[in-house]
């Protein structure tokens, strides 16, 4: 049994975070009985204390979190925590090599993560060489964005300005970033210097037109994330075009593609001075609720209008045997689904019952007023190609014939007769 359960434990542990393996060894403890935390300890080389707490969890399966591995405040701690001086000998390092505006809490260092670990080290803090908690000590400084370290940095002067260049323009990308406060410059993926391609402001634009409003938000993020993987420069003049043309639409409702548009500079410029991505993601959502809600509002119009006049066309064309959906659409240059939508959204009836009602319509009043006319030259007054059809979408919609529906009203006229 100690060779099962310690190969078992062994094939598993790769697989386990450190919760499961507490629990399969309090499980392996409850199996073994009476002295079986000793005996699991002893052959695993597991605290008591874990085994035991192993068991309380499996005791009270309520009180586990399924989220977390570790109780609250469980773990190491910090290295901030526990090295109080760290984070003000840090900045003390990077504030004489800080770049940018002097006020502004948007800075960059040339110094590199490597030299500010070794610096540290000297000076007697526990730091790796790749110190992943700088980020999180700057961080420590309320309202601070920094991008450290310039990639590449060469001893050759010609290309100290390019290089700089580059740090700064990761660090001003930062606003097309979800929470990004800090850059290391030297791990910073090649930004693209390509334009951002069209087919990313088509993607919103289309949510635009679509009338997809709950889409919006979830646009913009992917534009913005699109717009980020290039240099600055080009991100702005991409988001720049949007903005016109998302302008243009809420103005005119005009949304025929990305046009260039009198207002680019300026919101070139606006984009340029939005400091970080929350405010730039509430700035493009507005613009594309503003121009969401001047198309809704011309759909509205234009929706009324196209109703009015398809309806208008059947009721003076509905004795031709050709009137079709599509027919129609043609004519007044929309879509088939859209038409049939319009009609169902005006009337209450789908295309064909609404141009059969009409039909239908005219040819009790002819039963009732021309008592000449047979049931077959009724049908195709009434645009019925065929009277048997005829007949029975009749006897249908009024519960009897074209002919017994004729004599009952001779027999007894009422005003339901006339024609509406």
């Amino acid at each position: 049994m100690p060779h099962t359960m310690k190969q078992r434990y062994d094939q598993l542990k790769p697989f386990l975070n450190e919760h499961q393996r507490r629990l399969f060894v309090a499980t392996e403890a409850l199996a073994y009985g009476r002295g079986g935390i000793a005996f699991v300890e002893r052959e695993l080389g597991v605290s008591h204390k874990v085994i035991q707490q192993g068991i309380r969890e499996l005791e009270h399966p309520e009180q586990i979190d399924v989220n977390r591995i570790r109780k609250a405040g469980g773990g190491r701690k910090r290295t901030i925590d526990t090295d109080p001086t760290l984070l003000r000998d840090l900045l003390t390092l990077i504030d004489p090599v800080t770049r940018g505006e002097p006020d502004s809490p948007l800075r960059w260092t040339s110094k590199s993560t490597l030299k500010l670990a070794a610096a540290l080290k000297e000076m007697g803090h526990a730091t790796s060489e790749r110190w992943a908690q700088l980020e999180q000590l700057i961080l420590a400084r309320p309202g601070t964005r920094c991008a450290i370290g310039v990639s590449r940095l060469s001893a050759d002067p010609t290309q100290l300005k390019p290089l700089y260049e580059e740090a700064g323009d990761c660090l001003r990308a930062m606003k097309f970033q979800y929470r990004m406060p800090v850059l290391f410059a030297e791990d910073a993926a090649e930004l693209s210097a390509a334009p951002v391609p069209d087919s990313a402001l088509q993607a919103v634009l289309q949510v635009v037109r679509n009338q997809e409003h709950e889409l919006i938000p979830r646009a913009v993020e992917r534009l913005l994330a699109e717009a980020g993987a290039h240099r600055l420069e080009q991100a702005t003049i991409g988001l720049s075009r949007l903005a016109s043309d998302l302008a243009k639409i809420a103005e005119s409702g005009v949304a025929g593609g990305l046009a260039k548009h009198a207002d680019f500079l300026e919101h070139y410029q606006r984009i340029w001075d939005i400091p970080g991505y929350e405010e730039l993601r509430a700035w493009l959502e507005q613009l594309c609720l503003k121009a969401h809600e001047k198309l809704r509002a011309l759909n509205a119009v234009q929706t009324h209008d196209v109703a009015g006049e398809a309806i208008a066309y059947i009721r003076q064309h509905y004795a031709d045997p050709s009137l079709s959906l599509n027919g129609l659409a043609d004519k007044l240059a929309i879509s088939p689904p859209y038409l049939s939508r319009m009609i169902t959204e005006t009337t209450g009836s789908s295309f064909p019952d609404f141009v059969n009602l009409v039909r239908l319509e005219f040819a009790r009043s002819l039963l009732a007023e021309d008592l000449d006319l047979d049931i077959r030259a009724v049908a195709e007054r009434s645009g019925y190609s065929s009277s048997t059809y005829f007949t029975t979408l009749f006897k249908k919609r009024y519960g009897m014939t074209p002919t017994k529906w004729r004599l009952s009203r001779i027999v007894q006229p009422t005003d339901s007769d006339v024609k509406p």
